[in-house]
């Protein structure tokens, strides 16, 4: 199990990014450094999420899976009573320097980059 680190990478409003809108999340990772699926489902237990934005509380969540929509970070509710679940969407390995996709609740895609994994 590998702890995941992303930071925005850049956004309207942020051309620089921000370090302070940030993920933690914990995946297992393939020989290709994929997400792997075969051993989320095998494991009976919470993969852990936590998003960190500023202004706001840190939220706590986990990992998910589905086999056709693919992986998503849920979040406890918001204080209307809704579950948040961003998407997630890679296009290459998960390691410092790559770039990954969320999808926030409004249906906009935000860049995040790989700042560390331990």
């Amino acid at each position: 199990m590998r702890r995941v680190t992303l930071v925005l990478a850049n956004a309207p409003g942020f051309p620089g990014g921000s370090e302070a809108h940030r993920y933690e999340f914990d995946l297992v990772l393939d020989a290709q450094d994929q997400p792997d699926a075969t051993a989320w489902r095998a494991d009976a237990g919470p993969w852990r999420a936590r998003r960190e934005f500023p202004g706001e509380p840190a939220r706590d969540g986990d990992v998910q899976h589905d086999g056709e929509t693919g992986w998503s970070l849920r979040f406890d509710s918001t204080s209307a009573g809704r579950e948040l679940s961003e998407p997630l969407r890679t296009s290459g390995p998960v390691r410092p320097g790559e770039y990954v996709t969320l999808i926030g609740e409004d249906g906009r895609e935000w860049s995040y980059r790989v700042v560390n994994l331990a």
